[in-house]
């Protein structure tokens, strides 16, 4: 091979070498770029949660106060269980709500806990209903603990037509039982401990949810 021959393949080889360099370049580039956008994607839901929760918390707390001013919110009320029960139209209703029965009744208190799910650590409003739901066989995966996901879990009724043991959902994430009777009673997790009050007791709720056999299972 000639000397302008070398000179040529040399300079054949730094240029393709110089392309696979500015390829390799690029892939990393793009691949830096994917990871950092995956990154702040997830980082954005994460913050979006959070505020949401947090707006939910202040919600509930707010809620709360309000409800211990009135004279309507029974924390250590006595429930007649046989009436109550004898009210639910299903076994399966029947079954939940005394389950919840048991959780308000149980010694010491249950305290108010957010994000508890289990009565050791404690309830928030969604965290009782659900950890009942789950106790009773109605949500065999409860991981649904956030009320807005419960929502759209159950099947909603009429706020008319709602029955006992139906779960009543409102504005700022507060969630609780229905119980009905002559009093129009809820039960449900509030700062302060499981407690009942009136079906307005944060106003018209937002929606009624109901479950069945089918949801069950």
């Amino acid at each position: 091979m000639t000397s302008p021959d070398i000179e040529t393949a040399i300079q054949d080889f730094r240029h393709k070498q110089r392309m696979a360099s500015f390829a390799i370049v690029v892939a990393v580039i793009i691949v830096l770029v994917a990871v950092i956008s995956v990154i702040a994607y997830f980082a954005y839901r994460s913050r979006q949660a959070a505020v949401r929760a947090e707006a939910q918390k202040e919600q509930l707390a707010q809620l709360a106060a309000e409800a211990h001013l009135r004279s309507d919110l029974r924390t250590e009320r006595h429930l007649e269980r046989a009436e109550i029960l004898q009210q639910a139209s299903g076994d399966l209703q029947k079954k939940v709500l005394g389950i919840a029965i048991d959780l308000y009744e149980q010694q010491p208190p249950i305290p108010f806990t957010w994000g508890g799910k289990s009565p050791k650590a404690g309830f928030d409003s969604s965290g009782y209903v659900v950890y009942t739901l789950a106790q009773a066989g109605v949500l065999t995966h409860p991981d649904v603990y956030w009320s807005g996901l419960l929502q759209k879990t159950l099947r909603p009724v009429a706020i008319e037509k709602r029955q006992p043991g139906d779960i009543v959902f409102y504005s700022g994430g507060a969630c609780m039982f229905y119980l009905g009777g002559q009093d129009d009673l809820n039960i449900g997790m509030l700062p302060g401990g499981i407690a009942t009050g009136k079906f307005d007791l944060f106003g018209k709720p937002e929606e009624v949810g109901r479950y069945d056999l089918e949801l069950a299972n």
